[in-house]
């Protein structure tokens, strides 16, 4: 009889356990001192305590409402998810968190992938693809990556570059978009950024008329890299 007593607090204090796992957030800054301390960790994506909010302005000129609500360390490297509709992550536009992004206007001026895969850094998630057309090899590359701004704001940055690649020309750079705004905590009791940033959009990000905080300015930032993975730091 006190065996089975004893097994049923077993069970229930695992179930408990459980439950405290599956609600535990955690902060940016957080994640951030794991990265720096441990840079070959890599952990389960758990909510940020605070999410993530802003407006995008896109290559085209529209604007993307973003909200970020997971986060985790993958290989030393900080990670942050939006999520979509099925409560799924979306991993295909996660931004990893770099010490510092390149400015618009020094993209832009890049003429060589090399170059401009050195101002990105090698260690961001990418997406890549690669097709062959009538007129040679191509090819897509993404970087998604957020850096650390003033007035505890975060930079997000997309970057998209199309490649043509053949024996004579070598390669080249076809079409280059850029998509760039700012981001800052949500507010778990406002109205407004449950209903212009809504949560579980996920790649369905919801278009906005015109820039809710505006794109604002920020200095120009040398080479992105990895924030606090490898050798880390600045």
């Amino acid at each position: 009889m006190r065996m089975a007593s004893y097994l049923c607090l077993v069970c229930c204090a695992a179930c408990f356990s459980g439950f405290s796992t599956a609600s535990e957030t955690v902060s940016l800054e957080a994640l951030i001192q794991t990265a720096k301390a441990q840079p070959a960790e890599t952990s389960d994506p758990k909510p940020l305590s605070r999410h993530w909010v802003g407006s995008i302005r896109e290559h085209d000129g529209s604007f993307t409402a973003v909200r970020l609500e997971k986060g985790m360390v993958d290989d030393g490297a900080v990670q942050l998810f939006s999520i979509e509709p099925d409560g799924s992550l979306a991993v295909g536009d996660s931004p990893t968190l770099v010490s510092r992004l390149p400015s618009r206007q020094h993209l832009e001026a890049c003429q060589s992938f090399a170059i401009l895969s050195k101002m990105l850094g090698d260690h961001g998630r990418a997406g890549f693809e690669k097709w062959v057309g009538p007129n040679g090899e191509h090819s897509r590359k993404i970087w998604v990556s957020v850096a650390q701004a003033p007035a505890g704001q975060l930079v997000m940055m997309i970057v998209r570059v199309e490649l043509s690649q053949s024996e004579e020309d070598g390669t080249h750079i076809e079409k280059l978009e850029i998509s760039r705004g700012y981001l800052r905590q949500a507010d778990p009791k406002s109205d407004i950024d449950s209903l212009m940033f809504s949560s579980n959009s996920g790649s369905q990000r919801s278009k906005l008329p015109v820039s809710l905080y505006g794109e604002g300015t920020l200095p120009s930032y040398g080479a992105g890299r990895v924030i606090y993975s490898g050798a880390g730091g600045e």
